[in-house]
């Protein structure tokens, strides 16, 4: 087994006077199978303002082809979540 990866990512975004943010995304975590790595993203709320987090984490630095399919699964679960759309209104 390899060296383990990780990369984190925290986003804070301003929002104008005057406007909150109406649909706020959802927590996700997804696994890779056979304890492979694992990708989660949280959403914070703030005066004005909100922060995204995302994890990804790889438990082996070597996959073998059996893995491959779980690991296309999931960049396409990461990629779905990342396209989530937010709704902004006037307060």
């Amino acid at each position: 087994m390899g060296m383990a990866s990780e990369d984190r990512y925290a986003i804070t975004v301003h929002l104008p006077a005057g406007y909150m943010v109406d649909t706020p995304p959802q927590t996700m975590a997804i696994s890779i199978p056979n304890n492979g790595g694992k990708y989660i993203s949280s959403y914070e709320p703030g005066d004005n303002s909100f922060s995204f987090v995302y994890l990804t984490q790889f438990n082996k630095s070597v996959y073998g082809t059996e893995e491959f399919p779980g690991i296309k699964e999931f960049y396409n679960k990461i990629i779905q979540s990342q396209k989530t759309e937010m709704v902004l209104k006037k307060k």
